[in-house]
């Protein structure tokens, strides 16, 4: 968990509490996503642009940003063992997909 005497963020490792202070730091809007769902629970004429399509997540990133009227689908990453590669090339091969497919949508490896 992340938290100071303004803000609170539940995180799965250290790497992701410095990244989420980072972006209260910076002011930055974003999603900590816990299930998967928070990206319906969204206006989402607050965050898609005219005429364009909203996107669906097969798998959970470790951040959703909303910067410079783009949404950036954000995977924190530290030490990686086998599993966790596979794993990921996996997350980011759905991510790459939506990026290519909706220009509002972003992808960012930390």
């Amino acid at each position: 968990m992340y938290f100071d005497d303004k803000y609170l963020c539940f995180v799965e490792s250290t790497l992701e509490r410095d990244y989420a202070k980072k972006l209260f730091l910076d002011n930055t809007p974003f999603i900590k996503p816990i299930d998967n769902s928070e990206l319906f629970k969204i206006k989402k004429e607050k965050i898609v642009p005219p005429g364009q399509a909203f996107f669906n997540l097969s798998h959970r990133p470790d951040f959703i940003e909303f910067k410079n009227e783009k949404i950036v689908i954000v995977e924190v990453s530290g030490d990686i063992n086998s599993e966790y590669e596979e794993q990921l090339a996996y997350k980011e091969k759905d991510y790459l997909n939506i990026v290519k497919k909706y220009s509002y949508v972003l992808y960012k490896k930390i």
